[in-house]
């Protein structure tokens, strides 16, 4: 990794590792999602603004490194690096997959960026409060126009409409306690959950 390649740029520090399913389920996301800023920070600035920087976590060799580097699109910092250590105790990395975004001005903007990035997906850049209290007030707004309670073929609840006010989330069913169910992934992002006791 050079310096250079972050100066006056969103980056990313993703910290990972090739023995993680998570990892590799999210690294496919982040992929799509990295070209899509890179993209749209091009088209609107005439310069790519964003980037990412691996930070490997495996522990046995080079190979698993560069079999998980070799299907990134972006920077690394080289397998067992020094630095690799420092980082994940200054950002107090508990697991992976782990994205933190620093922001042009070189301060931590979010370590919660996995989350907003599967939430608000290419939208998030550039992951700053404002942005997300832009993108809260748009769902707020999107989520009046929502019916307030339906069914869906491939859940056994009923689900109604909750906002962060109600303390739900999207990814939660409250009856049945299961979370992130695939086969509810659209009615999830529309911002419903499960009934408490339907």
């Amino acid at each position: 990794v050079l310096v250079d390649s972050f100066i006056c740029k969103t980056v990313g520090l993703y910290f990972s590792a090739q023995w993680c399913f998570l990892c590799s389920k999210f690294t496919s996301k982040l992929i799509s999602i990295y070209q899509k800023i890179k993209q749209i920070t091009l088209e609107e600035k005439g310069s790519e603004d964003f980037e990412v920087a691996s930070v490997s976590n495996d522990r046995d060799h080079q190979c698993s490194f560069d079999s998980c580097f070799g299907t990134m699109q972006w920077l690394a910092l080289p397998f067992e690096d020094p630095t690799i250590k420092s980082l994940a105790k200054y950002f107090d990395v508990q697991a992976f997959p782990y994205l933190i975004i620093i922001g042009r001005d070189g301060k931590t903007v979010t370590k919660k960026a996995r989350s907003l990035l599967n939430l608000y997906k290419e939208n998030a850049y550039p992951f700053t409060d404002a942005k997300m209290e832009l993108l809260e007030k748009e769902m707020e707004e999107a989520a009046k126009n929502l019916l307030k309670s339906e069914y869906h073929a491939d859940h056994r609840h009923e689900l109604s409409l909750v906002s962060e006010g109600t303390g739900g989330g999207p990814f939660i069913c409250c009856d049945c306690d299961e979370r992130g169910l695939a086969g509810l992934t659209n009615v999830w992002n529309a911002g419903t959950r499960c009934t408490p006791g339907a």
